[in-house]
């Protein structure tokens, strides 16, 4: 385990949050960029495999990663992260969308555990995908959205989901002036309660194979087989 949350990201990678063991204030990036998060209210916690994690209470925890060069994705793009949703409830798990006037990217949990993927269009407007398909209750998940300018695409344990497209989908998305933050939307509303970890961001959009690949590495510190 220590070789792989510890080995460098791949090409494109501009945001790698592993954790610390034990704890901390912050989660370290592991990326060249330096885009370290802050911990407000958010608990650690170990799972079997040992992975340290972060638990998020559903009111107002939260990792502020802050608004790097970066992290301004305009073009195209991969997000990755695991979570252990602890129950259903419309949720921004990772989140650069402002609110009205300020859209950006985010992806969110639906009351019904299903997967709501979406990038900005305008300032005022969404293109969004949503899975058929909702999370299994009670285990931990890999989640990771590719955007390439022509289509959001959802993978869910390593599988592309199939789903319904909102809104078309921009040629290019557009940053918002928001921070990036964990476990709810930058304005504080939409808040995740449950588990999360390994979040990753690439400014490319990673292949259904790399997708799997990163889900195969990661799966056992989750216990998931």
């Amino acid at each position: 385990m220590n070789s792989l949350l510890n080995a460098p990201p791949s090409l494109g990678c501009v945001l790698s949050l592993t954790g610390q063991p034990g704890g901390g204030a912050r989660l370290h990036d592991l990326s060249p960029y330096g885009n370290s998060g802050l911990i407000a209210g958010a608990t650690w916690e170990k799972p079997e495999g040992g992975l340290w994690s972060l638990s998020f209470d559903g009111i107002d925890d939260r990792v502020d990663c802050g608004n790097g060069g970066a992290l301004k994705l305009t073009g195209a793009d991969t997000v990755m992260l695991w979570v252990k949703p602890a129950n259903g409830s419309d949720a921004h798990v990772i989140s650069k969308d402002g609110g009205s006037g300020d859209r950006g990217w985010y992806i969110c949990l639906l009351a019904n555990l299903k997967i709501r993927a979406a990038v900005a269009a305008s300032a005022t407007s969404l293109s969004y995908f949503d899975t058929d398909a909702a999370l299994p209750a009670g285990r931990w998940h890999h989640i990771a959205r590719t955007y390439d300018g022509k289509s959001i695409n959802v993978y869910l344990d390593g599988v592309k989901q199939s789903g319904v497209q909102n809104g078309g989908v921009p040629p290019a998305q557009r940053d918002a002036s928001a921070s990036l933050t964990i476990g709810r939307r930058p304005g504080g509303d939409l808040p995740y309660s449950g588990r999360l970890a390994l979040a990753g961001i690439y400014n490319r959009p990673l292949t259904a194979l790399e997708i799997q690949r990163h889900f195969d590495a990661e799966k056992h510190i989750f216990g998931v087989w």
